[in-house]
């Protein structure tokens, strides 16, 4: 951890975990026709990472929970007076 300018700690291994989520959430979106739409209506099968892309899903929550984190530890050090003054 280094010390940012507000002097909060950043913490860099949580934009590797946000870059991690954020590809649970493209590999979702890209194998979702594969097993979400009916038989006739499959525009492409992709067997290899439907197994890989249908807990994607969870990458959304995660990503919202470490924004928040991510958005608390920068604002650590200010007041309620110096948000408010911009």
């Amino acid at each position: 951890m280094v010390k940012s300018e507000a002097g909060s700690p950043y913490i860099y291994g949580i934009d590797a975990l946000r870059f991690v989520c954020a590809l649970m959430v493209t590999m979702f979106h890209l194998g979702f026709a594969s097993w979400a739409s009916p038989l006739y209506l499959r525009p492409y099968k992709m067997p290899l990472i439907e197994n890989i892309a249908q807990p994607g899903w969870v990458g959304v929550e995660l990503f919202f929970v470490i924004s928040g984190l991510v958005i608390v530890n920068s604002a650590a050090a200010a007041t309620a007076m110096s948000f408010l003054k911009g």
